[in-house]
């Protein structure tokens, strides 16, 4: 069948090959995120993650200031310039560090709550 003759045929079936795509796309997502298993242990070390992300965060601030202080020779809380030592990344980083955080939260109560339906199953 040509469909250059009948263009709104092209468009309706280039429309259904997508939502077939789609659907078959969602279809695998859905049948592996069913077989995922989140463990305790799993979610430990995302919370381990974590907090080694807001604490690196917290060294690198820290390391700013005592890099500027020791070139300076005395203690500087703001740079002389008006440089700030927290920068917009470091707060990029640190919503990150806490995302990260607060889905190891989500995710041990989800382990704890399977754990203990298949207990009772």
């Amino acid at each position: 069948m040509e469909f250059r003759d009948n263009p709104a045929q092209a468009i309706d079936r280039a429309r259904r090959l997508r939502l077939e795509k789609v659907a078959v796309t969602w279809h695998a997502l859905a049948t592996e995120a069913a077989q995922l298993r989140i463990t305790v242990d799993a979610a430990l070390w995302l919370r381990r993650t974590g907090l080694a992300g807001i604490s690196a965060i917290i060294v690198s601030v820290l390391m700013r200031i005592l890099i500027a202080s020791i070139l300076v020779g005395r203690f500087v809380p703001i740079s002389p310039r008006g440089y700030y030592y927290l920068l917009p990344q470091d707060l990029l980083y640190a919503i990150f560090a806490v995302f990260v955080f607060a889905l190891s939260h989500i995710f041990k109560a989800a382990a704890e709550m399977a754990q203990d339906q298949a207990e009772i199953i």
